[in-house]
């Protein structure tokens, strides 16, 4: 009996053919995926808040491959060097791509409080990440707190991207302004949705009435 038939527990009994087919051959073949990965700790509750958040697609995307380990960075690609290439120090694991890098934590911290009263920690960032348990938001803020997180997810993964392909370096304050326009964009077509004009509308002065 081969070697490699045996691996494989494919010893089929005395006087029995051996029955193979390609789809039971790769089964074999993959490596074993700890139900860890592929099943995050999340009750059914809050996969299905993930789904009804009002986040754009690119953005629930970035989340949902986040909480299944599935981004691709470095520690999850065949590549010669495992060390981020942006700060060039650590290992790029997903929690390094999106916020643990000190370029992209900068731009958690500094806009942090200005969605949520409880102060920045990367404690209660990996909260609201992986277990969508956010803090108590400001009384005057606007927006969601998911569209705000997811916001800022996809404002650091564009310009990580841009910075690998296009070469523009990773600056904090860039990102930061990418952010705000995102937010401002998500804003003015929330309110378009409820039929709410995002700009003032223009009021006629009595001089304008007289001249008709």
């Amino acid at each position: 009996m081969s070697p490699f038939l045996v691996a494989l527990s494919l010893t089929p009994k005395p006087g029995d053919q051996l029955h193979l087919t390609s789809k039971r051959y790769r089964r074999l073949c993959s490596p074993p995926v700890s139900s860890s990965t592929l099943y995050p700790d999340l009750p059914p509750s809050k996969w299905l808040l993930l789904w009804r958040f009002p986040l754009r697609a690119q953005s629930r995307n970035i989340w949902y491959r986040l909480i299944h380990n599935k981004l691709p960075c470095r520690s999850n690609l065949y590549l010669p060097s495992k060390l981020c290439p942006v700060c060039k120090n650590l290992e790029e694991t997903p929690s390094h791509f999106l916020f643990d890098c000190p370029q992209k934590l900068a731009v958690w911290s500094l806009l942090w409080d200005s969605q949520f009263e409880q102060p920045f920690s990367k404690y209660s960032l990996r909260h609201a990440l992986f277990l969508l348990d956010f803090p108590k938001c400001r009384p005057d803020t606007v927006h969601a707190p998911s569209v705000f997180i997811s916001t800022i997810l996809l404002a650091i993964w564009r310009n990580h991207w841009a910075f690998i392909f296009d070469h523009r370096p990773f600056l904090t304050d860039v990102t930061i302004r990418c952010v705000n326009q995102v937010l401002s964009v998500s804003l003015h077509e929330s309110l378009l949705s409820s039929g709410i004009s995002p700009l003032p509308l223009p009021h006629l002065q009595l001089s304008d009435l007289s001249s008709c």
